[in-house]
């Protein structure tokens, strides 16, 4: 649940930094099964970045968990260990 969340979140901000890029198909977006969640050993966590599109773009770019350059965009992440979680009000 908290990988599917974190990919959800990551790609709504990404999306909102350019109407040029076509959103992920929900296809594209798999929930992540029971006994994954507690296998998950690199978690990347992103602070408030206080409504800055591009800087959470960014925060996201440096973590190597999503490709940009393709369309859709992908997750590259280790889909049984890496997870991506935004902090913020």
């Amino acid at each position: 649940m908290l990988f599917s969340l974190a990919v959800l979140l990551a790609c709504a901000i990404a999306i909102s930094v350019s109407a040029s890029v076509d959103p992920p198909r929900p296809n594209s977006l798999r929930p992540l099964p029971k006994e994954r969640d507690q296998a998950l050993t690199r978690i990347f966590f992103i602070g408030d970045t206080h409504a800055d599109a591009l800087c959470a773009k960014e925060w996201i770019r440096r973590t190597g968990l999503i490709d940009f350059d393709s369309e859709p965009w992908k997750w590259t992440g280790d889909e049984n260990s890496d997870a991506l979680v935004f902090l913020g009000d």
